[in-house]
């Protein structure tokens, strides 16, 4: 929306009034606002995309421009921010060695759950943190997949990371059951 119609800024930035502006006690003037418009030099399009045109991006534009325009017209409801979708914080974790048939419900389910009034940065490190027990995970030791990720099930939880070892156009990923102790090898090949 922002790029099909660029007059969208002329009107945005006419709802930041002089009033607004000069008036630092002023409800809109959070702390974020407050900083982003100043670095920006008061100009509203460059405060909201100082973020680019992602997701994140579109939530700060959203916020701004819906803080604005309760201020001018307040009768009108406002729909909430967009969420990010389950693959957008995927992408946000930073865990691609995650993943295979057998455990893609469970991490799904870790990053569909909603915590209200905190930051997507803060979500994503609470996932990160609930992932890492869930799998099991010890700093720096997880699996350095040739194809997409195949990470096994144990009978109670995703089994344990333990080693890989490369056999010419071979590699084993050795994975154990934390609750059985039984062992699980998964091949891939070159």
């Amino acid at each position: 929306m922002f790029t099909d119609d660029p007059s969208i800024w002329d009107l945005a930035q006419s709802l930041l009034t002089p009033e607004i502006m000069n008036d630092k006690a002023h409800a809109f003037w959070s702390k974020s606002n407050r900083s982003r418009l100043e670095s920006n030099n008061y100009s509203v399009q460059y405060a909201c995309l100082s973020f680019g045109y992602d997701v994140v991006g579109s939530v700060v534009t959203h916020r701004m421009l819906g803080e604005l325009v309760a201020y001018q017209y307040p009768d009108i409801v406002l729909c909430d921010p967009p969420e990010f979708s389950v693959d957008d914080l995927r992408d946000k974790l930073g865990m691609e060695y995650l993943g295979g048939t057998e455990v893609d419900s469970l991490i799904d389910e870790v990053l569909s759950k909603k915590y209200d009034g905190i930051s997507t940065s803060k979500f994503v490190n609470m996932a990160k943190q609930e992932l890492r027990a869930l799998f099991h995970l010890v700093p720096r030791k997880y699996p350095h997949w040739i194809q997409e990720p195949e990470w096994p099930m144990g009978e109670k939880s995703p089994m344990e990371f333990c080693s890989q070892k490369r056999e010419e156009e071979r590699t084993c990923f050795i994975f154990r059951d934390v609750d059985t102790q039984e062992s699980k090898v998964v091949e891939q090949f070159y």
